[in-house]
């Protein structure tokens, strides 16, 4: 799934899956919209892959969604302070992920994103080597939107893994928050390079559809309103999809 190439650019598609009553992941994307070229456009995965190193770190035993990490990030309000691992998920904290990976150890952690499926090539037994702070947005590696929108509905339907636990551990510290009418969303954000995105798995009931949303940008000054686009475009179409009047989210009690 991975590829080291860097393309830049503007425009906006979303991938839409239902998933409900599935236990076994199709890859069957059931809507797509928006410039549907860009679904095949490799660029950065950014802070969505910080899924991976929080399942990792789970995995291993390394941390617990109780792990409290001292945090130093400038984007982090009222930094330096302690995150719990939902805390530093929904603020994004690359302080929190490169510790996490610290504590697993790189090569341990090479064949954990292995196992995740996250990468579908060797990673080069370097990877990481100099520049272990860049693992919070997986260094200088590469994913297409559908790639990443698959991945994301396994981890969903599946789970990473074996152990029951941990994938309701990973679920439990993804929620996002809630729509009006009881749509719990569970996702991840990421914004780096010209592309926003944003992988959510929106719950009601039996009712269950995972969605990616990928917004790219020209100018880096555009990222935290291509973020906003991101989120907004999953939230509006979880509410209609789900069969939900109105389209605004209940925060959850974490930060926004």
């Amino acid at each position: 799934m991975f590829c080291a190439v860097s393309v830049q650019a503007q425009g906006w598609v979303m991938l839409e899956s239902d998933i409900s009553g599935q236990t076994a992941c199709t890859n069957q994307v059931v809507h797509l919209e928006g410039e549907k070229s860009l679904a095949g456009r490799l660029l950065t995965p950014a802070s969505t892959f910080k899924i991976v190193i929080a399942w990792a770190g789970l995995e291993s035993g390394r941390i617990s969604p109780s792990t409290r990490i001292l945090c130093r990030d400038k984007h982090v309000a009222g930094t330096p302070r302690e995150l719990d691992l939902r805390e530093a998920l929904h603020t994004s904290s690359n302080d929190y992920f490169v510790e996490t990976f610290r504590r697993i150890g790189r090569e341990k952690f090479i064949g954990y994103v292995q196992q995740s499926g996250f990468s579908s090539r060797a990673l080069p037994e370097d990877w990481l080597e100099k520049n272990p702070d860049r693992v919070s947005r997986a260094g200088e590696e590469t994913v297409t939107a559908r790639a990443l929108h698959q991945w994301f509905e396994r981890v969903c339907v599946e789970g990473l893994s074996k152990e029951e636990r941990v994938n309701h551990q990973l679920k439990e510290a993804l929620f996002w928050g809630e729509l009006p009418g009881g749509i719990r969303l569970y996702g991840k954000t990421g914004t780096s390079d010209g592309a926003a995105r944003f992988v959510c798995l929106a719950e009601k009931g039996p009712m269950r559809h995972v969605f990616s949303s990928l917004v790219t940008y020209a100018k880096p000054g555009e990222g935290l309103q291509a973020r906003a686009q991101a989120v907004k475009r999953v939230e509006d179409r979880a509410a209609e999809r789900l069969a939900t009047p109105g389209t605004g989210i209940i925060p959850s009690s974490r930060e926004n």
